[in-house]
């Protein structure tokens, strides 16, 4: 499957850098990030800076989430809007600027034994541990919990948590937090044999999230994986 844009249409400038595919087409405001080796293909505005796995690894980020035990990362960027972040700024939960990542993890045995829309819905943050223990700090703007592309199967969530909680799940004190809240808007998926799933999140302080909802909700709908061959 591949989202629709115009990467066919223009003449676009392509480097090819250890297997992933970067363009930037003239005049679309967009570059397009395509992975070989799992065809994993994003979308995002040409202001934003991205960085690899690499350097977001090196950072020694204490909240850094994209070290899974067990799974074997097979592809990773994180980006972000803000061009004076680095990697270690990412995840920042104070953002005033849309920021996140792209994962794709190999499963290991265990890991694919156990894999479910719950441990999708819950890839990133707790979400049904918050629900439990604090229902008034969470609140939904969508969930989809069948979301299928062409047999990848898995679910697309905007939350919204409340500064007490994020303090809580961060070990920082609320004090820190400049806003009141924090917008997540996660797409995860597994394929059809269950051997490795996608994680797609960006996210910033709800107030910079209704300045660029359209530009981060066509982030995430450019999301677009299939079998590699």
């Amino acid at each position: 499957m591949r989202a629709p844009h115009s990467r066919g249409l223009c003449a676009a400038v392509v480097f090819a850098v250890a297997g992933v595919l970067l363009s930037s087409c003239g005049g679309t405001g967009f570059q397009y990030v395509h992975d070989r080796s799992t065809e994993t293909f994003v979308r995002l505005p040409d202001a934003w800076r991205m960085f690899t796995q690499t350097e977001i690894q090196g950072t020694g980020n204490v909240l850094n989430p994209f070290s899974q035990p067990g799974n074997r990362i097979e592809f990773m960027r994180s980006f972000t809007a803000d061009p004076s972040a680095g990697p270690g700024a990412i995840p920042d939960f104070s953002a005033d600027q849309p920021q996140g990542y792209v994962l794709v993890e190999e499963l290991n045995p265990i890991s694919r034994d156990e894999i479910s829309l719950g441990v999708l819905r819950n890839s990133f943050l707790p979400v049904d541990q918050i629900l439990s223990n604090f229902p008034g700090d969470i609140s939904f703007s969508a969930s989809d919990e069948s979301l299928d592309r062409d047999g990848f199967q898995g679910n697309h969530l905007v939350y919204t948590i409340q500064r007490a909680t994020i303090a809580q799940l961060t070990g920082q004190s609320a004090v820190n937090f400049p806003a009141d809240s924090v917008t997540i808007n996660q797409t995860a998926l597994v394929d059809p044999t269950l051997s490795r799933t996608y994680l797609l999140v960006i996210m910033c302080t709800s107030n910079c999230y209704q300045d660029n909802a359209s530009t981060i909700d066509l982030v995430a709908k450019s999301l677009s994986v299939k079998e590699p061959t």
